[in-house]
């Protein structure tokens, strides 16, 4: 499911399982360039991607929230033929992950010009070279850019090569970005 360039997209109710992007972001769900986005009680299962397994969410500058969810069984392919004809997908050395880079979020890859809240959601047995769980990059902007996590599990979850198994922040992030628990 590829989404570009709307004003919001919100998923509820939806199960998005066993679907592969082998050269692309986004093995079940991609999004670019859109205004909010919400994934509400969905499943996101068993989906094969060069980055971003489960879902690839980028350029989002207003809210992206995850809630009543589960991203699960979701790999951010670690060997093949990157960068194909058409595709967005280009090598880059570390420490310039990004969504971009092949083997990056296993479950969700997110490069977020906003506030990402993941509320009461399960993120268990996804496997990537850097961000089992999740890589995600934030704008450097504290009042605009803020990771928040409330009642989320991380659990399971393999980074194979770099670093993160549950969480790979892609870019600097400030200890005031990052949100934990129930009083944020």
């Amino acid at each position: 499911m590829l989404l570009e360039g709307c004003s919001w997209v919100a998923l509820q109710g939806v199960d998005v399982w066993g679907n592969a992007a082998p050269a692309g972001c986004g093995g079940g769900i991609a999004v670019s360039a859109c205004g909010k986005f919400t994934l509400n009680h969905t499943i996101v299962e068993g989906n094969v991607a060069a980055s971003g397994g489960g879902a690839c969410i980028m350029d989002i500058p207003g809210y992206l929230t995850i809630y009543n969810s589960s991203v699960s069984s979701n790999r951010a392919l670690l060997g093949g033929i990157w960068g194909g004809i058409g595709s967005s997908l280009a090598p880059t050395p570390e420490p310039h992950l990004s969504c971009r880079v092949p083997g990056t979020g296993g479950g969700l890859c997110i490069d977020s010009l906003g506030q990402v809240l993941i509320n009461n959601t399960r993120v268990s047995k996804n496997q990537a070279r850097n961000g089992g769980a999740m890589a995600l990059g934030v704008c450097q902007d504290s009042m605009m850019c803020s990771l928040g996590l409330f009642g989320a599990t991380f659990t399971n979850n393999t980074a194979v090569q770099g670093g993160g198994g549950a969480v790979y922040f892609t870019t600097a992030v400030a200890p005031d970005q990052v949100m934990c628990g129930e009083d944020y």
